[in-house]
């Protein structure tokens, strides 16, 4: 009898050990998702991004990475850890836009090519930046993945995106889904160069460019998903989403090719109109 409670003793402390440790694992985690949003939150002030925009995006991508996990030719990249790290990593798809100029970053109008050229750069300060936390970090953990999405996110499945111009399944995974996250979120929020357009006028523009800007495995999931994003959309409005009543909306029906004006994404496409402008 004595072994027997010396053993469910030291069974009972193991156990009690045991959540302990898992509820410091979750302290450092919950930590580390508080320092990487704020982080990510200081680069976005930069510019007419909001605190929303990165709940938001959070948010998609990781409908989009779930839905992919459900099946089709993606579900076995997808597992746990994966659907844990796109969920820390993606708010700070952007961060290397503390590396761009002021005058380049905040103006309203149209980038000259040489512009256009410095702003590209966003994408590599930011991947080398995450890189190199990466080396410095045992296993580099979220980080690595987040390299990746702020590399490539901007690169379009048809080959003629940037920073590499990589081509289809030659993308990592991670980008491709935060490329559609990022590209219907900038949609739908009201930039200095456009109105917010619906949410079903967004959906209409990504399917057209299925294919092309955007993997059709990872569309297709977007379809499925689309009632919770406009969920997300609910429940993380901020200003940005409001169309001024003194501009009406001037939609285009397509993504127009990337041009030397505005970035796709939240940089910004550019939207043109007979003046240029929208």
């Amino acid at each position: 009898m004595l072994l027997v409670g010396i053993q469910a003793e030291i069974e009972s402390r193991n156990f009690a050990l045991h959540q302990m440790a898992e509820q410091r694992a979750q302290e450092v985690m919950d930590i580390q998702d508080v320092a990487v949003f704020t982080l990510a939150k200081v680069a976005e002030s930069r510019d007419e991004d909001t605190g929303a925009h990165l709940y938001r995006m959070r948010a998609y991508a990781q409908l989009l990475a779930e839905e992919l996990a459900r099946g089709g030719p993606y579900a076995e990249q997808i597992d746990r850890r994966f659907l844990e790290d796109i969920y820390r990593s993606t708010p700070l798809h952007d961060i290397g836009k503390v590396g761009i100029r002021d005058d380049i970053l905040l103006k309203p109008g149209r980038l000259t090519a040489e512009e256009f050229e410095v702003m590209k750069q966003h994408t590599i300060i930011g991947a080398d930046v995450l890189d190199e936390a990466v080396s410095r970090s045992k296993g580099g953990g979220f980080l690595a993945m987040a390299a990746l999405i702020a590399r490539y996110h901007h690169e379009r499945f048809n080959g003629k995106g940037y920073p590499v111009g990589l081509i289809g399944q030659a993308i990592p995974l991670p980008a491709r889904i935060v490329a559609l996250a990022d590209v219907y979120d900038a949609l739908t929020s009201v930039r200095p160069y456009k109105p917010a357009y619906s949410p079903s006028h967004a959906r209409s523009m990504i399917e057209v460019e299925c294919g092309h800007h955007f993997d059709p495995v990872v569309v297709a999931a977007f379809h499925k998903q689309f009632a919770n994003f406009l969920a997300v959309q609910a429940e993380a409005v901020d200003d940005s989403l409001r169309l001024p009543e003194s501009r009406p909306a001037v939609l285009p029906t397509s993504l127009p090719a990337m041009s030397s004006s505005l970035l796709d994404g939240e940089a910004g496409w550019q939207l043109s109109s007979p003046s240029g402008q929208i």
